[in-house]
């Protein structure tokens, strides 16, 4: 009787890194669905570049030992993630310009707001409202971060421990 049983635990022994690595490439798909949907439910930004740049992968850092690898590559996707803190008033324009500073002398140049509709709308409504605006101030303080990926994360592993434990039942059921 128990032989059948430990000879089922050998050939079940090795279709297992087959099961871990169809988990880590189904895993990394969910995280990257998850980011997405969570990019959209927070509306952080209007661009989409944010949302386009969620990437993962399988990854197999050891043989036969699988995992996920996430990442955004956007510059400023840290400071969505985990906030940030702004120590002093920040000027931001709305067009592109250069000039020569009255303090220092120096020579600046900025890029000025770019981005989609909404932003387009945002300067639409201040210069409706302050017709001369070259920009506006954002304030010194703490901006709270959104945790998208850290959460889509969590989804994901979630999701990869569940469809584990259904592979490996389905694996020792077959054998």
């Amino acid at each position: 009787m128990f032989d059948k049983y430990a000879e089922k635990l050998k050939k079940l022994e090795a279709d297992v890194p087959k099961i871990f690595e169809k988990v880590a490439k189904d895993g990394a798909i969910k995280f990257v669905n998850e980011a997405k949907k969570r990019t959209d439910k927070e509306k952080l930004v209007d661009t989409s570049n944010y949302k386009r740049n969620w990437n993962a992968q399988a990854v197999e850092p050891m043989p036969e030992t699988y995992g996920v690898q996430c990442n955004n590559s956007v510059e400023y996707a840290s400071f969505l993630e985990y906030g940030y803190v702004l120590k002093k008033d920040v000027f931001i324009p709305f067009d592109e310009g250069s000039g020569i500073s009255k303090k220092t002398g120096k020579r600046w140049k900025t890029k000025g707001m770019q981005g989609g509709p909404k932003t387009k709308e945002f300067i639409q409504k201040i210069k409706a409202k302050y017709p001369n605006a070259k920009g506006f101030k954002k304030k010194a303080g703490k901006y709270k971060g959104y945790f998208v990926g850290e959460l889509a994360m969590g989804d994901a592993r979630y999701y990869c421990i569940e469809e584990l434990e259904k592979e490996l039942e389905k694996a020792f059921r077959k054998q």
